[in-house]
């Protein structure tokens, strides 16, 4: 019994350990220079959690779906009614959360990769980064989703190895809490959708199991939909929130897709609204969109948008393409949570884009990359081996990510998909570690 806990100890458990303590070393440094700012984002004073976390058990939030609520409202438990002593006490519980990822990666990392070293350098990397951890002090989604993702990618790779039923249930079940959470993993549905039909085709001495895994998925569409019912119900919205449609006003808005055809009784309404508010000073959306959201429901508005697009096409396609072209240069680790700001924060986010330079054109190439390589291995009919199946579906999974974002939201997209960061050191260093092992193959030959 204790050869075996020695073996466990040596070969999993003390590199595990020493690269968790450096990485709580390296955070707490970090802490005792930054001032945390628990609201340094607009998104929470606007149309705040702390509504959600206020609410009655039952009562729909419109404007947030309920998974950060309910964790506000379980970790409000252990605190009195300060709103400072909450905050507090949730950047705490986010910063556990986060560390157990760490550790959760770092399982993944011994899953996909053989050499220590490159186990090592990715887990310090996710752990490390300070435009990763420096979320946990700021009451937003971001934090959990970070987390949320190592922990669903860690399940994911469990269930590609022994793929027991159990396992799909769990699966469905941080589907379920993770769109839940923000509504940007919808993405996870597409992801199942592709993975089922995948494993149908592939795996086929094992389809039974592979329509039990369809059902959870179902079962996971059944329960959003119920949800949104609720949300209709309750406040006239069939969807998971009105944050989408506040933000396809603010694209409609700012691509001018206004004013542009007949037939739409509030179209010069709205017309009007931009004229009379339109501060040359400020990007149009910005300055009228209050002003279009006062005058108008979201329904109304979710259906004007509707036909914006449709009879706008072509526009609004190529100003999506625009935007996505100019945000290529765009380097994720730019926002950090800071409330002084200055210095420190500009010698951080120069930290982080030093030792990972990742700007969002780079993911595109990336995502390239392996989309070539996976259709060649189709082309060539190759088996592929538990890795590549990983490499696959975290690209598919970053891919998704990355769309729903840009194409969904109209600003801060830095922040909004830095989820995607983890999936990112994964692909980078397995890459590196196989690019290296075939030079070193190479040289002994």
């Amino acid at each position: 019994m204790r050869e075996k806990f020695l073996k466990i100890w040596k070969e999993k458990l003390m590199l595990g350990i020493i690269l968790l303590l450096i990485t709580i070393a390296v955070r707490f440094v970090c802490y005792q220079v930054i001032e945390a700012d628990y609201e340094y984002f607009y998104d929470t004073s606007s149309y705040s959690y702390l509504e959600g976390y206020q609410s009655e058990f039952g009562e729909i939030n419109a404007f947030r779906t309920p998974v950060y609520p309910i964790f506000l409202k379980i970790v409000g438990i252990f605190g009195d009614d300060s709103v400072d002593e909450l905050y507090a006490n949730v950047t705490a519980a986010q910063e556990i959360i986060s560390l157990i990822s760490v550790a959760f990666f770092y399982l993944l990392m011994r899953k996909l990769t053989k050499s220590k070293v490159t186990q090592s350098i990715a887990t310090l990397y996710y752990g490390c980064l300070p435009s990763i951890f420096t979320y946990n002090l700021c009451i937003l989604t971001e934090s959990l989703a970070i987390s949320f993702v190592v922990f669903f990618l860690y399940a994911f790779c469990c269930y590609l190895e022994k793929k027991k039923i159990s396992q799909q249930i769990l699966l469905a079940a941080l589907t379920l809490i993770m769109i839940l959470l923000r509504p940007t993993f919808l993405c996870l549905l597409i992801f199942f959708a592709i993975f089922w039909i995948f494993q149908f085709f592939i795996a086929k001495e094992e389809r039974k199991k592979t329509g039990i895994g369809a059902l959870s998925t179902v079962v996971v569409c059944l329960i959003l939909g119920g949800y949104s019912w609720l949300n209709q119900v309750q406040n006239g919205f069939l969807g998971l929130s009105y944050v989408n449609i506040i933000n396809q006003t603010d694209i409609i808005l700012d691509m001018k897709l206004y004013g542009s055809y007949e037939n739409n009784p509030i179209d010069d309404q709205i017309t009007q609204i931009i004229v009379e508010n339109y501060d040359a000073t400020d990007a149009p959306w910005y300055v009228a969109k209050d002003k279009v959201l006062e005058q108008f429901s979201y329904e109304t508005l979710g259906e004007y948008n509707q036909r914006c697009i449709k009879h706008n096409l072509k526009s609004y396609l190529i100003g999506q393409i625009r935007r996505i072209v100019e945000l290529g240069s765009t380097n994720i680790n730019t926002a950090l949570v800071n409330r002084d700001g200055g210095k420190i924060q500009s010698y951080l986010i120069a930290f982080s884009q030093c030792v990972f330079p990742l700007n969002i054109g780079f993911v595109f190439l990336i995502i390239g990359f392996e989309l070539i390589y996976f259709l060649w291995k189709c082309i060539r009919k190759e088996k592929w081996k538990l890795i590549e199946q990983m490499r696959f579906f975290a690209m598919i999974l970053m891919a998704g990510i990355l769309s729903v974002t840009l194409l969904g939201a109209q600003a801060e997209y830095t922040r909004l998909i830095v989820p995607i960061l983890s999936i990112c050191i994964l692909l980078v260093t397995e890459s590196i570690e196989k690019i290296w092992k075939k030079r070193r193959a190479e040289a002994i030959e």
